[in-house]
C-alpha cells in the first residue's frame, strides 16, 4: 500500500491556509461592523471590539439599555470564557480517546 504523503500534506496545508484566511476575513468584517456600532453609540474604547473576549464586554455595553438581563456587559465575557474552556476540555478528551483507540488498533494490526 503506497500512500502519497507529499500530496496529503499539501492538501492539509492548503486547507489550513484557506481556513485561516476565512477566519481572518470573518474577524475583520465582524470587528469593523461592531466598531462602527460602538462609535455610533459613543463608546470610548471602540477599538476593543477587535480583541476576542473583550468584544463581548462591549457588545454587552451596547445592548445593556435594551436588555432585561442585569450586568450583561460582565456576563457575556464570562460565558465566552466558560464556553472556550468547555470546548478545550472536550477537545482534549476526544483527542485522548482517539489516540487510545488508534494505538489499540495499531497494536492488533501488528499481531
Amino acid at each position: 500500500m503506497d500512500i502519497d504523503l507529499h500530496g496529503l500534506f499539501m492538501a492539509i496545508f492548503i486547507f489550513i491556509v484557506v481556513a485561516a484566511i476565512i477566519v481572518i476575513i470573518n474577524w475583520l468584517i465582524e470587528g469593523i461592523g461592531l466598531y462602527k456600532m460602538a462609535k455610533k453609540l459613543n463608546i470610548e474604547y471602540a477599538w476593543l471590539v477587535f480583541l476576542p473576549v473583550v468584544k463581548y464586554y462591549l457588545i454587552g455595553t451596547m445592548v445593556k439599555d435594551d436588555s432585561k438581563i442585569p450586568h450583561l456587559e460582565i456576563i457575556l465575557p464570562f460565558i465566552q470564557l466558560i464556553m472556550h474552556t468547555i470546548i478545550g476540555v472536550c477537545s482534549a478528551i476526544s483527542n485522548a480517546i482517539s489516540s487510545a483507540i488508534s494505538s489499540e488498533i495499531n497494536y492488533y494490526l501488528r499481531m
